[in-house]
């Protein structure tokens, strides 16, 4: 039984991890249109508009997978308190590890 919940720590550490980086990379393409005043992302040839980067990001089904293989692996809803909350703690991390290699 540890065992099995060390694994699926470890599991959803990974994916967490992956999920940070596909964001990031994602983000990057995200377009600013001052005229709509919306954020647009031409993805696989589908167009996805939304107030913020976030928004535009969260509505692309690989990330709605990737949020979905974390809930099942850590048994909390992705989009409550507890689950975007730890989301945001690796994407911090990851943003701050990128930013620093580029000022380097």
């Amino acid at each position: 039984m540890g065992r099995e919940i060390m694994n699926n720590q470890i599991i959803e550490e990974k994916l967490r991890h992956e999920l940070a980086r596909k964001k990031i990379n994602i983000e990057k393409k995200c377009e600013y249109n001052k005229e709509t005043m919306a954020w647009t992302l031409r993805w696989y040839g589908e167009v996805y508009i939304g107030s913020c980067v976030r928004q535009v990001i969260d509505q692309l089904p690989l990330i709605k997978k990737y949020k979905k293989d974390i809930s099942e692996v850590s048994g909390t809803d992705e989009n409550d308190t507890i689950g975007l909350y730890s989301q945001m703690v690796v994407d911090n991390k990851l943003h701050r590890e990128i930013y620093l290699k580029e000022r380097a």
